[in-house]
């Protein structure tokens, strides 16, 4: 039988980082969240031999459920900074181990880990899927299970859930798990449920009742006075908690199966990542040819008058303009070798703009060309890009968005403070 394996990004990044001490690269970068979420990520690799993964995160944009209550998750408390800086390495590193990174603005990554599962999933393809999220049990079925696993003091463990094991510990039937949070809420979510009425108490009345609708038809018939009155003044509540718990598993995803099929993680753009941040135990299981593999680099395109510069940077505009996205990388001198610099009046002495499939353009300061020109470019990208809220430039992955894995940082122009000199 072949096998999904998908991974809730957020949660297993959020469990690494809490659960290991803290580790930095050389240069002094946070990378301990990021060293956990991959040895999360092999073991269960390792041990599930998936033919196919996908790792799904959320994104900063509010989902539907936030358009439904303002106030879903608002009362959790802000990313650590140490743990921020590491989602868009952790992004980077997936996608130089050719792992397919899969998100939706207006969704969450449960919604998406939803919609793949129940889509893929068969009697000949079960879907394995790795969360500390508990709102994900109520997608287990006889083909999908999930596995929670734990970080503490370095050491893992892992609870794996099917739908007998979700009946034994909540008490409740997998087809009644989203009615159980409806009732009893979910502080970590903010979603309210039925005020005064615990899980406890809200178990039994599903076990009864089963149904959303058979559960408020029978309000009358609960026998405790207390708990019969809490549940009519919730009525409201609960239908609205039911509706924020149910995981939408039809969100609309251009990703098929074979998208998302097991390549060879052991990629040079892998080492190279993993040099740089000392992992010592993932170099450790390349072979001598993939450590002296190389990069192969995109044709470069070089743009060497004004009007070139001008009409490439509307081809570039035209693909933002469609909802494709592309990347870009600024050059400046070796003085102010940052976007920074950029922001406060130094103009910018190169550029490069990539799309997808495709060659890397590249245009510097020479001839008829000019930092002004440059920064007018950069400048119409930023704007053409504001007007589409399915794109994204990708800063400094030229390479990546040439070879077709633009899918590296999710982010607009200017979120990244720093952006490196280009070396193609």
């Amino acid at each position: 039988m072949k096998k999904l394996l998908l991974v809730d990004g957020h949660s297993i990044l959020n469990r690494a980082y809490y659960g290991l001490p803290p580790l930095t690269a050389p240069d002094g970068t946070p990378t301990g969240a990021v060293y956990g979420f991959l040895n999360i990520l092999l073991r269960f690799f390792n041990e599930e031999k998936p033919d196919y993964l996908a790792v799904a995160f959320d994104l900063s944009a509010p989902t539907f459920r936030h358009k439904m209550y303002p106030d879903y998750k608002g009362t959790r408390k802000s990313m650590d900074d140490d743990l921020r800086v590491q989602v868009p390495i952790i992004k980077d590193v997936l996608s130089a181990m050719d792992i397919t990174i899969v998100t939706k603005e207006g969704f969450e990554a449960d919604d998406i880990i939803g919609t793949l599962a129940k889509k893929n999933a068969s009697y000949d393809l079960e879907v394995v899927i790795v969360s500390g999220d508990k709102d994900l049990l109520q997608l287990a079925d006889d083909h999908i299970s999930m596995m929670t696993p734990k970080t503490s003091k370095g050491v893992t463990t892992v609870t794996h859930y099917t739908p007998e094991k979700i009946k034994e510990e909540f008490g409740v039937e997998v087809s009644e798990f989203v009615l159980l949070k409806a009732i009893m809420g979910d502080t970590s979510d903010n979603i309210p449920g039925v005020k005064g009425v615990g899980p406890k108490t809200a178990a039994p009345i599903v076990s009864e009742y089963h149904t959303l609708e058979s559960v408020i038809e029978n309000i009358d018939n609960i026998s405790s006075a207390s708990v019969r009155n809490k549940m009519r003044e919730g009525v409201d509540s609960m239908k609205m908690s039911f509706d924020l718990a149910l995981i939408d598993t039809d969100v609309p995803l251009d990703v098929s199966l074979e998208d998302v099929r097991v390549k060879n993680f052991n990629t040079p753009a892998s080492f190279e990542l993993f040099k740089k941040y000392n992992f010592k135990n993932m170099l450790a299981g390349f072979t001598e040819e993939e450590k002296h593999d190389k990069i192969s680099l995109p044709k470069i395109v070089m743009i060497t008058d004004a009007l070139r510069l001008k009409e490439t940077a509307d081809e570039f505009k035209e693909v933002l303009k469609k909802g494709d996205s592309i990347g870009l990388s600024v050059e400046h001198t070796e003085k102010n070798d940052n976007i920074l610099a950029f922001l406060n009046g130094d103009h910018p002495t190169g550029i490069a703009l990539a799309k997808e499939n495709d060659k890397v353009y590249y245009a510097s300061v020479s001839g008829d060309i000019t930092g002004e020109m440059i920064e007018e470019c950069i400048l119409s990208l930023a704007a053409a890009k504001k007007d589409s809220e399915d794109c994204y430039i990708y800063i400094n992955d030229i390479k990546a968005a040439a070879k077709g894995k633009g899918k590296m940082r999710d982010f607009p122009l200017y979120h990244r403070p720093f952006v490196r000199k280009l070396q193609i």
